[in-house]
């Protein structure tokens, strides 16, 4: 059998490792010259023309986009780490 257990200790402080990883990508790409946005702001948001949808409503366009002349590249990231062992009964 195999147990997944939580990969901290209580009192341990939580590392997003999704904002780690998109923060690094973020750095990386820096230098091109292109247009990225991250986070669950209105900047990220999109609305569905013609559902009259508040701020709150809209739709994230993922973790991180980044915007290309004739391209939008959406990066959505999860992580979920957890140490596994194995029962040896």
């Amino acid at each position: 059998m195999v147990v997944a257990e939580p990969p901290h200790q209580p009192g341990q402080k939580r590392v997003s490792h999704e904002a780690e990883h998109l923060k690094a990508l973020q750095t990386a790409i820096a230098d091109l010259g292109v247009v990225s946005v991250r986070g669950q702001g209105i900047v990220n948001k999109f609305a569905v023309n013609g559902w009259e949808l508040s701020p709150l409503q809209q739709f994230q366009y993922g973790d991180l986009r980044i915007e290309l002349a004739a391209t939008t590249l959406i990066v959505e990231a999860e992580s979920a780490p957890m140490k596994i062992t194995k029962d040896r009964g």
